[in-house]
């Protein structure tokens, strides 16, 4: 077992369970690969933070990695070298490990509760300038080798970065991104953040290119994996400042910047999504109308609108079944005195667009209930 598994040089820079997964992975390759060592080194290069120190790979270092291999021959399927196991004994402790730099200690100023005219941490230009620093960390991962053009006289492939960015983006950036630009356009610097996770794969394999100091070149290129890393970490970056928006995680809305709610909400976005359910893609499409981004009174009420017509669609088989018909009429009430379905004169119109957003998640949770009785009635029938 590994003893400081728990230090702060032993932080992850990405999700536990992607590191568990690609650990596994490579651990299982271990009697074929005959460049394991660099591949492993690469794995703990990626997913530690490296700043003062990469604890995993500073340690992998030191240790041999020969034990179990014969001059010559691959090493035997059940032996693992100090290193194999090193890497087997850093995946089994890992949810030890630190997704979240430690609690850092208060300093004088903070002590003493004094405070500057500095701006504060969550400003949006902070937030752009920690975003930058994020992305040109990836490029030196190699993250973006598989579309961008390798600054290489040897290895010369896809798209120079201002070209790609163009082509998504009808408009003119430097590479490395400006700061200053993305902080005068806000819409702009979230497009980019977009755009980037589509061009994001990590390189489970590599070369060191020692030819005028070029330095590493990325292959094997692994778009799932990198993505994964690419909207972990810029949704823990928007959650630190306080920004309302996320990298969805599937679906249609897959790596596209959505609205946030609190934990429970979210939990049942996922599970009313995930069903199996006919009407699944009428609650998907429901869901994608009111978490997108810059979302208009309109949208919320088309939002709404959909969960409703789902309801409806259950409102004799299966409502009839959890309430009685006075308790499911009033779900409708709602929606057809409020303007969400039939826009008569009758309607009330004028309310505040809170009122949407708790329409919206009434209906999805009666919609979760609904989910429930259909269960009980199938559990019944078998």
């Amino acid at each position: 077992m590994i003893d400081r598994v728990t230090d702060s040089d032993y932080q992850l820079r990405w999700p536990r369970e992607l590191f568990v997964q690609e650990a596994a992975k490579l651990l299982n390759l271990r009697a074929s690969e005959d460049n394991w060592d660099d591949r492993c080194k690469m794995l703990l290069r990626d997913a530690f933070v490296d700043f003062p120190a990469c604890g995993p790979l500073d340690d992998l270092n030191e240790l041999p990695g020969t034990l179990g291999r014969q001059w010559g021959n691959k090493p035997n399927d059940n032996v693992f070298s100090y290193r194999q196991s090193f890497l087997r004994d850093l995946m089994s402790q890992a949810d030890r490990l630190n997704e979240d730099p430690p609690a850092r200690r208060p300093l004088w100023r903070e002590r003493r509760g004094i405070t500057t005219s500095a701006e504060s941490p969550a400003a949006f230009d902070t937030l752009v300038a920690r975003y930058i620093d994020l992305v040109n960390d990836l490029d030196t991962l190699c993250y973006f080798d598989r579309i961008f053009t390798k600054d290489c006289v040897d290895d010369q492939r896809g798209h120079e970065p201002e070209r790609y960015l163009y082509q998504h983006l009808t408009v003119d950036l430097a590479w490395p991104l400006d700061s200053s630009v993305l902080i005068e356009d806000r819409d702009l610097f979230y497009d980019v953040v977009e755009v980037l996770y589509d061009a994001a794969a990590r390189p489970r394999d590599g070369w060191e290119h020692n030819h005028n100091e070029c330095g590493w070149h990325g292959k094997q290129f692994d778009s799932t994996g990198g993505r994964a890393v690419y909207r972990w970490r810029v949704n823990k970056l928007l959650d630190r400042h306080d920004v309302r928006l996320r990298l969805a995680e599937d679906g249609a809305e897959e790596g596209r910047l959505v609205t946030t709610t609190d934990d429970a909400r979210n939990d049942l976005i996922d599970t009313t999504t995930s069903r199996t359910t006919p009407s699944v893609d009428r609650v998907q499409h429901g869901v994608e109308q009111f978490r997108r981004r810059g979302v208009t009174r309109n949208d919320k009420r088309a939002a709404a609108r959909s969960l409703a017509d789902v309801l409806e669609s259950r409102r004799k088989n299966v409502l009839a079944d959890a309430l009685d018909k006075t308790h499911a009429g009033e779900l409708f009430h709602i929606a057809n005195k409020f303007d969400i379905r039939h826009h008569t004169e009758d309607q009330k119109a004028d309310y505040p667009d809170y009122y949407l957003d708790w329409i919206f998640w009434l209906y999805l949770a009666t919609i979760e209930l609904t989910n429930n009785v259909i269960d009980d009635q199938q559990r019944g029938e078998d």
